[in-house]
């Protein structure tokens, strides 16, 4: 039996500050979750290693700061990345609306490379801001997966890097 190729990939995690980035990243990486993150100062990474079929992943998981006085720093963050999140917070209709300058911004930086579109914080149900429809509707239109998430709950975390995971392993197959 042959062994599993193996894939090293850079995943950068954007959107406004406080959708959850770094409680998704902390969720996947170290199975934690903390009520009231401190904000992310310019950046911070993760390393994490996913056993697919296809195969081994290491995954490098940028976590970028949202807030407006660290978006100068994005660049060059997210130069080299194969992958990315663009996440939204479900109870924060602005955030949902501040998505489309992060693909475009993750796109003119490293191209049209693979992502997925997350609706964070699915717990808050009563808060709901945004539809399930009219989020899956706008991540057709970029062409990517939409996703919702809950890093409290843990629904859909692991789900949405073996996801993005397989996406970079067919684009580089593909390109």
């Amino acid at each position: 039996m042959a062994a599993k190729p193996q894939k090293i990939f850079k995943v950068v995690v954007i959107g406004a500050a406080g959708v959850g980035k770094t409680s998704i990243i902390r969720r996947f990486c170290e199975n934690s979750f903390l009520e009231g993150y401190k904000t992310t100062i310019g950046s911070d990474f993760y390393v994490k290693k996913l056993d697919l079929d296809e195969a081994l992943v290491n995954l490098s998981v940028w976590d970028l700061a949202g807030e407006d006085r660290f978006k100068f720093v994005l660049p060059t963050f997210c130069k080299g990345a194969q992958g990315g999140l663009i996440v939204f917070d479900l109870s924060r209709r602005r955030s949902y609306i501040n998505v489309t300058s992060y693909i475009e911004l993750l796109w003119q930086i490293v191209g049209t490379i693979p992502a997925i579109l997350i609706g964070n914080k699915s717990d808050l149900v009563d808060q709901r801001a945004v539809t399930t429809a009219e989020a899956q509707e706008y991540a057709a239109q970029c062409g990517m997966p939409y996703y919702e998430t809950s890093a409290k709950d843990n629904v859909n975390i692991y789900k949405i890097f073996e996801e993005l995971s397989r996406l970079m392993i067919n684009y580089t197959r593909s390109h």
